[in-house]
């Protein structure tokens, strides 16, 4: 798996990316996918997506760029987009939110980030950040009224399923 090749990057406070991806999809009941360091892939991508997943006849895999903005950029990707495979397996309504959701190439990032399943995999990640790598993430994209609203959504929904 891709993510071992990313430890070095990380404080040695932080668990294993691992660590952390394994937890994230217990809690989420997902399977942890194929995750492909392909900087051919994310090309065509804003500059500012370190990664996405794909869904091809039932192989789901994540992307992710080779070099990376600062170290928790793994951390941030492995659990917004095991967010979205949860949304794929669980929400009744992923089909027709899927349909209707727009890359940040053709409407910008903030706009992209205000897109229910972005606000969700967002509110998730930082969930995660939060419980199990005892972290704020204070970027000001993650910082919108629909998005807090999101995390307090969550967090009362979940519990304390990280600890």
């Amino acid at each position: 798996m891709l993510l071992k090749s990313y430890n070095h990057y990380m404080k040695p406070e932080l668990m294993s990316i691992e660590e952390f991806a394994e937890i994230c999809a217990d809690v989420l009941d997902v399977d942890i996918p194929d995750i492909v360091v392909s900087d051919e892939k994310m090309k065509d991508e804003s500059p500012t997506t370190i990664g996405y997943m794909e869904y091809d006849k039932g192989n789901i895999t994540i992307y992710v760029r080779s070099k990376l903005n600062y170290k928790e950029n793994i951390y941030e990707l492995v659990a917004h987009e095991l967010r979205h495979i949860w949304q794929m397996e669980n929400l009744d309504d992923f089909e027709d939110l899927y349909e209707t959701h727009i890359k940040s190439t053709e409407i910008g990032v903030d706009n992209y980030n205000e897109q229910f399943l972005e606000i969700d995999a967002n509110a998730f990640m930082i969930l995660a950040f939060k419980y199990l790598l005892n972290m704020s993430n204070n970027q000001p994209m993650f910082n919108t009224p629909a998005l807090l609203k999101r995390v307090k959504e969550l967090e009362e929904s979940m519990g304390l399923d990280f600890l």
